[in-house]
């Protein structure tokens, strides 16, 4: 609809925050066992590589959500209305946290079409494995590697990303809107 208004809420805009910190935190919970997955129909192998997926299921879902807030921080007309409840401050900071996910999150989206502009960069890396076995991988931005239990899409450190996004969750996400509005319309300081 031509006359619908166009404006981004704070309500929304602190759910995805949210939704792209609660990503992270699960991904992390599960590299360091704080967070178990249970697959009680597989067991060895399969059990290994569904733990795997459910790993890189919510890495990915962090690239797409910290992807959306750098649109949206980025682009001048989302910035006029986000400053409405942001800081110039925070939303520079959004950007610069996350501009290297866009490329990323390119190579996830396309690098497969026929007439794709965004390939993966492919490197090999020698991994050392226990037994002193060391292999050889094809390694790129497709993929996730967690190295001292720190996630990674190609050189990206995810859990940099999430560490300048996570302060401005606390001041805009949305359990702290909602707080800020009870207080508002209950006159508490």
């Amino acid at each position: 609809m031509a006359n619908e208004s166009k404006e981004i809420t704070e309500l929304d805009f602190g759910q995805l925050l949210d939704h792209t910190c609660m990503a992270y935190e699960l991904l992390r919970g599960t590299i360091n066992n704080t967070v178990t997955l249970s697959f009680t129909e597989f067991a060895g192998v399969d059990a290994d590589r569904r733990s795997s997926f459910a790993q890189r299921s919510f890495a990915k879902d962090f690239l797409s959500s910290a992807n959306i807030l750098y649109r949206l921080c980025s682009r001048t007309e989302n910035r006029r209305a986000l400053s409405r409840f942001l800081e110039e401050a925070d939303l520079d900071a959004i950007v610069a946290a996350t501009k290297e996910l866009n490329e990323i999150r390119n190579v996830h989206v396309h690098s497969l079409e026929v007439d794709s502009w965004s390939k993966p960069t492919r490197k090999v890396e020698k991994f050392s494995l226990p037994g002193g076995v060391s292999m050889s991988f094809y390694v790129s931005e497709l993929w996730l590697r967690v190295i001292n239990k720190v996630p990674y899409f190609g050189e990206v450190n995810l859990e940099e990303v999430y560490k300048a996004i996570e302060p401005i969750r606390q001041k805009a996400g949305y359990m702290a809107v909602h707080i800020k509005r009870n207080r508002s319309t209950r006159n508490v300081p």
